[in-house]
């Protein structure tokens, strides 16, 4: 392989947004509601709101917007003053150094004629406060006199034809006694007439701080202050997958070539444990600049969906696997020398991950690693499997682990009202899925956009506030339509993209965990998959719950492998036999996905039922391409590089033993040389692909 220079390295900055035209996380619809919240304030009272958030999940960039926003939608628009506290250390210096603020900002020309009269009083408020005791008998009595000072600010604010908008940013940056100094000012100093205040922190922070410092709930005392609180709008996971999903794409293009089995493999460990860890835009950023810091040194030498599991461990969880390789690297034992003593060093070092972080951890760890994976009673990958992780630059590959360590130190066009209206419908399964059925075409040529709005509204739905019931309506519903969402188009065809089919499956996920209890989880799963289930999503759906044995294991067992196989054979026995009568029946010949389907069929073991399948219906030529077009590389894939196509992926030897080598090589052959008017340029690509294949062999 060839060399190539090392891309640029260029770090994300974890710093707040100050333009609209940056927003990727489809917040601009809440900035408008807020910003005329604010703008429609009446009267002259002085209000309070909070803006509350977890740290990290952007309540700065959403004040800034919201600032730029009032210029637009109130009539008067406020004077905005921006005080951050935490530029002011030690609790005495606050109320001074507020007020020293308050009285600059009245000072600005568009408002000094009027409010900038205040700018005297403010300072020997300032004063006054700050100091008291300080001041000789023989100076001006009146600056002494707190009252009268507050009088006379009073009366110039009172008099404003424009509010003065406060905002005061990371509060839960400041100690205890510093945030129950600014609380004091808020809600008694500095109550002036015609004030707006805009508060942000971390809700729990904050209460926490002040009931330690003050000895008192924190919450009726926060009530007390702030008389609307209103929560970050978080982005829905689908949305921060996007984010993180685009600028993966971005870091290098010669990162993007990933095969169908890549793609499978990065969605698995992508949703299997590190979207876990995305639960805030700064922490998506941080995990994008440990990729970014650590790609380019290692670009070409590596699986990139292995680099970004070890990224996110490097990130956000365990730095031991660099010290400890040889129990991470390698194939495991047939004989099983040493499988109890890597059992107890792996299930040693997890307990001391934090419980909330330990199931993703150990599942990104059990994908890299399969060693890992057997020692916790997983799948046995023996020394046959060495050149295999050798060739694909695995990081289990003794050979290639070290090249992972050189730097170890609102899309879319659904309407809201629509998905609202549906959602009234959800505890009524029937007039749901009847719903989702009219609301809207999946037409080819529409575009995944319709269809990624559905899924991340489902997707927040299920998880802030659906019922049980609820979810499994969704649950049932969404798979009876998977193949159909699966058949959309993705126009753009980025490689990182997660499809439709699998932000589908993660849906189902979601909707299966809402569900209480393990017994009734799986009993939704066996009847959706006994009646009416989509073939190819569900058959999807089970290879990702081979993941996930926590789901249906109840409290009377420990969660196993072994466990979580049984009861999910039982369920693939069924699909498979579903899958049996539609061939027969003629219905798998018009599924959209047909090839896709027979494959799964195929790889379930079927092998001389879908033989006799793909012969009886494989007869027209027509047929036959669009079938190797559906299990082959995408067409962006197939002509990123013709010099260097990846095709190790493409499912080469399914194909010779349904059709056998010299029947698929002599008619990708006959087909390419006639050159029918149907043919496309992808189905033309990928027979040319086929032939090349085989003629290496």
């Amino acid at each position: 392989m060839s060399e190539t220079a090392p891309t640029p390295l260029h770090l994300i900055p974890d710093a707040p947004i100050t333009d609209a035209g940056y927003d990727r996380l489809d917040r601009m619809a809440f900035v408008r509601s807020f910003a005329q919240a604010i703008g429609a304030v009446e009267g002259e009272d002085s209000v309070v709101l909070a803006l509350a958030g977890p740290w990290g999940s952007g309540k700065s960039s959403l004040l800034n917007l919201v600032a730029l926003e009032l210029d637009v939608v109130a009539e008067k628009p406020p004077l905005v003053m921006r005080f951050n506290p935490w530029w002011f250390s030690g609790s005495d210096r606050l109320v001074a150094a507020f007020l020293q603020q308050l009285a600059a900002a009245i000072s600005r020309p568009a408002v000094k004629d009027t409010l900038g009269t205040a700018t005297p009083g403010l300072d020997r408020l300032s004063v006054a406060i700050a100091e008291p005791g300080q001041q000789s008998l023989s100076d001006d009595v009146e600056s002494l006199d707190i009252e009268y000072i507050r009088h006379e600010v009073d009366a110039i604010f009172s008099k404003s034809e424009r509010r003065v908008l406060i905002m005061m940013d990371d509060i839960d940056r400041l100690t205890p006694s510093e945030m129950s100094q600014l609380l004091l000012i808020v809600r008694v100093v500095a109550d002036f007439p015609n004030t707006t205040y805009v508060l942000s922190f971390d809700y729990e922070v904050v209460v926490d701080a002040i009931g330690d410092k003050l000895g008192v709930d924190g919450r009726t005392y926060l009530e007390k202050v702030v008389q609307l609180q209103i929560d970050v709008p978080l982005p829905g996971r689908m949305t921060l997958e996007r984010l993180v999903v685009g600028q993966l794409a971005a870091i290098d293009p010669a990162a993007n070539a990933l095969d169908s089995e890549a793609q499978r493999y990065f969605r698995i460990l992508f949703e299997g444990g590190i979207k876990h860890f995305l639960a805030t835009p700064r922490a998506c950023t941080r995990l994008l600049n440990v990729v970014r810091f650590t790609y380019p040194t290692s670009s070409g030498q590596v699986y990139f969906p292995d680099l970004l599991g070890i990224c996110c461990l490097m990130a956000f969880s365990s730095q031991a696997i660099r010290s400890f390789s040889e129990s991470f690297v390698g194939h495991c034992d047939h004989r099983g020398r040493g499988w109890l003593n890597l059992k107890k060093f792996h299930s040693s070092w997890l307990s001391d991950i934090p419980d909330r972080d330990r199931g993703a951890v150990e599942s990104i760890v059990r994908l890299l690693f399969p060693k890992v994976s057997w020692a916790l009673d997983g799948p046995e990958r023996g020394e046959e499997y060495v050149e295999i992780w050798e060739q694909d630059m695995r990081i289990c590959s003794e050979k290639n682990f070290d090249a992972y360590f050189r730097l170890g130190l609102t899309a879319g066009e659904a309407a809201e009202r629509q998905w609202r209206n549906m959602v009234a419908l959800m505890d009524d399964a029937t007039a749901f899925a009847q719903a989702l059925q009219r609301f809207g075409p999946l037409e080819e040529g529409q575009g995944t956009s319709w269809v990624g709005e559905l899924l991340q509204q489902a997707s927040d739905f299920v998880g802030s506030q659906a019922t049980p019931e609820q979810a499994r309506n969704l649950f049932q519903a969404i798979l009876r339509r998977g193949d159909q969402i699966a058949a959309v188009k993705d126009d753009q065809q980025h490689h990182f993209t997660i499809s439709p089919v699998h932000s589908a499956v993660t849906v189902l996920v979601d909707c299966l965990q809402r569900i209480e209890q393990p017994k009734q989880r799986l009993e939704a799963l066996t009847q959706a998959v006994s009646s009416d289930a989509s073939l190819l999503a569900t058959a999807e759906l089970l290879e990702l719950l081979e993941y996930r044995i926590d789901l249906f294991a109840d409290g009377k067992e420990v969660p196993s492998v072994e466990a979580n196989t049984g009861k999910l054979l039982k369920i693939l026995k069924k699909l498979v036999a579903r899958i049996e009568k539609t061939g027969e029946s003629g219905e798998l010949a018009e599924h959209p996905l047909y090839m896709k389907v027979v494959q799964k069929w195929h790889h379930f073991g079927r092998r001389i039922k879908s033989r006799k399948w793909v012969k009886a219906n494989c007869k027209s030529d027509e047929f036959f391409v669009e079938g190797l077009v559906q299990v082959a590389p995408t067409a962006a894939m197939l002509s990123a590089n013709p010099e260097e196509t990846v095709t190790s992926g493409f499912p080469l030897e399914m194909l010779v033993d349904l059709f056998g080598r010299d029947f698929l090589l002599k008619r990708c052959k006959n087909i390419l040389k006639r050159q029918p008017d149907w043919l496309t340029n992808e189905g033309e690509q990928v027979l040319n692909l086929v032939e090349l294949m085989l003629s290496k062999k």
